[in-house]
């Protein structure tokens, strides 16, 4: 696989390249922060140019709860189903909405 450096659209420090190809080899997570508009989103990006993946993004709110990225159960849909007589209804998992994180763990 080939190793992360600066891009034409994302200039790296040395530090942030190592810490990029570490986490890479040792397929491990890699967190980062920052003020918004410093560019944590293009590295991202180009992160995922350089090893030729997909990336999936999930924009995060101040709102947003964590169980939302593994999942959620759209209660509101199954009653609504149950009440109009749906056969469907008795499926629970046709009411599961897969989040973000459980797309992640899912991809190769």
């Amino acid at each position: 696989m080939a190793a992360f450096k600066s891009t034409e659209n994302y200039i790296a420090t040395r530090d942030l390249e190592v810490a990029v190809n570490a986490s890479v080899t040792l397929q491990r997570p890699l967190l980062v922060k920052g003020e918004p508009g410093t560019g944590k989103t293009v590295l991202a990006h180009e992160i995922a140019k350089a090893m030729n993946m997909p990336l999936i993004e999930w924009h995060v709110k101040s709102t947003t709860k964590a169980q939302q990225g593994l999942y959620e159960y759209d209660a509101v849909s199954r009653l609504r189903d149950g009440q109009l007589g749906e056969e469907k209804v008795h499926d629970i998992s046709n009411y599961i909405i897969r989040g973000m994180l459980c797309e992640a763990f899912d991809a190769p």
